[in-house]
């Protein structure tokens, strides 16, 4: 509600409360000096010229007489007084009856008005504030959430990485088990040529220098291979623990999402049940 305005809504409540104590007919003007809530309901809507004064600032009270009523038949004996919220005027409270006698009411129905406004504007200021600041604990939240399934996605990502470059490092593996059972055919092959040639005599001595070329060659080959192996052994270990690495990063990402999910729902119904607080 509008902090400076006295609703027809709140008139009728408060001078339902009021009227009870006071045991009087009453009403309460609203901005113009038009009736906004009265016991006698025909007259919400007629424009009244006392509080239509008051409201401007020329009085802050009107107390009429039983002789004044008699003198303009348009007048009622009572007491009129002005409603102050927030430093301006927002309205009048009237109680009919003998003004000497229904003043002290309607200046504590005056002042109880004020006060059921002030706090119902605290309660808005407060709203408005839980509000605002639920809304900023969704936002953090939803970034939150956000980066976390990024981190997801990455993860799953450099997973799928992972597992290709353990395959292929299998693969790698196989081709130098079949380059070293080259390595040891060839080196045979060197030994078989090696003998052959020793057997020939003066007429193998070329053969018995290729011969010695493809042993050397042979075992270079088989020292690469298998230095190449175990610094894949290394590798592949390496991979290995990346792999369970991103996987258990993976299922924690995936549990602070889902917790995450669950405070942000939370606070979208404590948002909700805020909304409705108002008057």
């Amino acid at each position: 509600m509008n902090e400076l305005q006295l609703t027809g809504q709140l008139a009728e409540r408060m001078l339902t409360q009021v009227l009870s104590a006071a045991e009087h007919p009453g009403l309460i003007c609203g901005a113009g000096g038009y009736i906004i809530a009265a016991s006698a309901r025909e007259r919400i809507g007629n424009f009244h010229e006392g509080c239509a004064r008051i409201l401007r600032g020329e009085v802050d009270e009107i107390a009429v007489t039983e002789e004044d009523a008699r003198r303009n038949s348009n007048l009622r004996p009572g007491y009129n007084r002005v409603i102050i919220f927030a430093g301006q005027r927002v309205g009048t409270i009237g109680i009919q009856g003998d003004p000497n006698a229904v003043k002290g009411a309607a200046r504590i129905a005056a002042r109880v008005v004020q006060l059921e406004m002030e706090n119902l504007a605290q309660k808005e200021r407060l709203r408005v504030a839980a509000l605002d600041g639920l809304q900023h604990v969704t936002a953090a939240a939803e970034q939150i959430l956000a980066g976390t399934e990024d981190h997801q996605r990455l993860a799953k990502e450099l997973d799928a990485s992972t597992t290709q470059l353990q395959e292929r490092s299998r693969s790698t593996t196989e081709a130098l088990r079949l380059i070293e059972d080259l390595a040891q055919r060839a080196n045979l092959l060197g030994l078989n040529a090696a003998i052959e040639a020793s057997r020939a005599g003066l007429a193998g001595a070329g053969f018995t220098v290729v011969a010695e070329e493809i042993r050397k060659l042979a075992d270079r080959t088989r020292s690469s291979a298998v230095e190449i192996q175990s610094a894949l052994r290394e590798w592949q270990k390496s991979f290995e623990q990346m792999a369970r690495t991103v996987t258990q990063s993976t299922r924690v990402s995936a549990e602070q999402a889902e917790a995450i999910r669950s405070v942000a729902q939370e606070i979208q119904q404590i948002e909700e049940a805020v909304a409705t607080l108002a008057g």
